[in-house]
């Protein structure tokens, strides 16, 4: 480090060349809003833009709220409706049950017939091949 030369004090001045510039970059940007129709920068002005933009932010909420309100109301009368309808699902789940359980029984014992006979025919296939392929040998 250079003798005498202290950090915290060099990074908090600026040259005065600087501090003009700004100045008068500020200067010239006042004038031109000044020109376009700017007015004054001391009076003080209605935020329109801010005003217009929270009552559309609140209109919208609003709005949100009353589909949210309305969705829930819909919800609830779905509710209660579907309670008949759960209780005329069991009714029929029950009927079907009583009334199948016999139909199904009798298939299910028809196809353990077949399948014993699909063996049967297959251990008789397998033997005459067995068989014959001894007999083709001799």
């Amino acid at each position: 480090l250079r003798a005498g030369f202290r950090p915290h004090l060099s990074v908090h001045r600026r040259p005065a060349a600087v501090r003009f510039s700004f100045l008068r970059r500020f200067a010239v940007l006042r004038r031109r809003f000044a020109a376009m129709g700017g007015g004054d920068l001391s009076r003080k002005q209605v935020p329109w833009c801010s005003i217009c933009l929270v009552v559309t932010v609140l209109t919208c909420h609003v709005c949100v709220l009353v589909g949210n309100l309305k969705t829930s109301a819909a919800m609830t009368q779905i509710g209660s409706s579907t309670s008949g309808w759960s209780q005329v699902g069991i009714g029929v789940g029950r009927s079907l049950d009583s009334e199948l359980t016999t139909l199904v029984d009798d298939v299910a014992a028809k196809l353990v017939n077949v399948i014993d006979h699909i063996s049967m025919v297959t251990n008789t296939l397998e033997m005459i091949v067995s068989v014959v392929g001894n007999a083709t040998e001799e």
